[in-house]
């Protein structure tokens, strides 16, 4: 592969699994416990998370 295409799928890489812990550390999205029960609304057919 071309070098510009190794490049461009390690950048695409680290954006899609880092962009959360990056928002998280900078204060943008509030810390999580890891723990998320899901209801599921049946009349609406909506899946809300409970916190």
């Amino acid at each position: 592969m071309e070098k510009r295409v190794v490049v461009f799928l390690v950048l695409s890489l680290a954006i899609i699994f880092g962009y959360e812990y990056v928002l998280t550390e900078l204060g943008l999205l509030p810390k999580s416990n890891g723990v998320c029960a899901f209801r599921s609304d049946a009349r609406r057919g909506n899946i809300a998370c409970c916190d």
